[in-house]
Order: C-alpha cells, then sequence, then structure tokens
C-alpha cells in the first residue's frame, strides 16, 4: 500500500474471515453480516462509536470491475480515504439471536 493510506490504520489480524450471507433476485443483491468486534481487543470494546466504509469491487463475468461505496470523495475510488467512512455506528453489546426452523 502507499504510505498515505497506514496513516492512522493498523491491521487487525484477529478477524480473519467474516460469516456472512449473500442473496440475488429480480436484481437486487443482498449481504447479511453479523461481526463479533470482541476478538479485536480493549480498543475496540471500550470504542463509544466506529465509522465504517461500507465499499465493494464487483467482477463482472466479462472481466471487468466496478467500484461500489456510500460514498467516493476524490475523483477516482479509493477505499482508504477517511473521508469516505461516512456510516457512524454506535457500539452497544448485542446478543446474537439462535435461529429457528422455519426462519
Amino acid at each position: 500500500m502507499d504510505a498515505y493510506r497506514r496513516i492512522g490504520f493498523r491491521e487487525e489480524t484477529s478477524l480473519g474471515q467474516l460469516e456472512f450471507n449473500f442473496g440475488a433476485e429480480a436484481g437486487v443483491l443482498t449481504l447479511d453480516v453479523a461481526v463479533d468486534l470482541n476478538p479485536a481487543g480493549k480498543a475496540v470494546q471500550e470504542a463509544q462509536s466506529f465509522d465504517v466504509g461500507v465499499t465493494a469491487i464487483i467482477h463482472t463475468n466479462d472481466g471487468n470491475e466496478t467500484y461500489w461505496a456510500l460514498a467516493h470523495p476524490a475523483s477516482q475510488a479509493d477505499f482508504h480515504l477517511r473521508e469516505s467512512f461516512i456510516l457512524a455506528l454506535t457500539a452497544q453489546p448485542h446478543r446474537l439471536r439462535q435461529s429457528t426452523p422455519g426462519d
């Protein structure tokens, strides 16, 4: 990565893989993700809120790529720009709901 992308960022190694559910129907894509931040350590557990940037790179069957984000503050897609982290999440305890047959 370029050096400017490293400012204020720290690699998080405790979150190696995210569990998710993906769906596609009638031209709509859905992605459900639940993230347990407890393994990320004390700094995350003590945080009052999190600034989040939701991004995706879509690879099409014909070999093209498109870049998606809640915000592209620069002329070129750059998912590391702090200005693109426009979603604020408030930290609060959460207990995952157990799924039951028929959900």
